[in-house]
């Protein structure tokens, strides 16, 4: 069957299993990887259509993170794919850092690699958000922002079309509050707007 298959064109084959619990077991793994794939590909054409530095409001540039790069106000900083993106202070300044250290988080870059540097370099001074998303990385990251006594707020579960990486963030204590994605950037501004007042 197997050569029939391939001399066929066949890149793929399944032996069929005599037996209906394994038949069954097959097609509810295959259910749940089609299942999966669905979730990623919806995720992903939200984050297009309506990316965090949309919904921001006041960020009016967006750059790839560049190593030693200050940082500039109104500018929303992307690391790059393969690198891990930091925050750094030199000479009085705020600055990009790009590493390819180890995966964090299975990642890189890795949410929980910025948010560690943004805890130690910023501290109580930050503010951060986790948004929808599969998997744990920006938890451990934003619990030490929080931690460092940074104001902190994760995507509601209601608002949220993957309910994982805020959900982790929530149950971990790393978030002050969790909101709905349209009342995100409103918190995150009214925090700023106190910290500076209270500067």
């Amino acid at each position: 069957d197997t050569i029939a298959a391939l001399d066929a064109g066949a890149d793929e084959y399944l032996i069929k299993p005599v037996h209906k619990p394994e038949l069954q077991a097959r097609v509810r793994t295959a259910m749940r990887i089609i299942e999966l794939e669905a979730i990623r590909e919806a995720h992903f054409q939200r984050v297009q259509q309506a990316s965090l530095v949309d919904v921001l409001t006041g960020v009016h540039n967006r750059k790839f993170m560049e190593d030693r790069l200050p940082l500039e106000p109104g500018t929303a900083y992307v690391a790059r794919g393969d690198w891990h993106g930091r925050v750094e202070r030199s000479s009085g300044q705020l600055k990009c850092r790009l590493t390819q250290d180890e995966l964090t988080s299975g990642h890189r870059p890795s949410v929980d690699v910025l948010f560690e540097s943004v805890a130690n370099v910023v501290g109580a001074m930050a503010v951060g958000t986790i948004l929808t998303g599969m998997g744990r990385d920006g938890a451990r990251g934003l619990k030490l922002m929080r931690d460092k006594g940074a104001y902190t707020v994760g995507q509601s579960q209601a608002s949220a079309l993957v309910y994982g990486m805020p959900r982790v963030a929530f149950e971990e204590g790393a978030v002050v509050e969790q909101a709905p994605i349209e009342a995100v950037a409103g918190k995150l501004a009214a925090a700023l707007t106190r910290l500076k007042s209270a500067a």
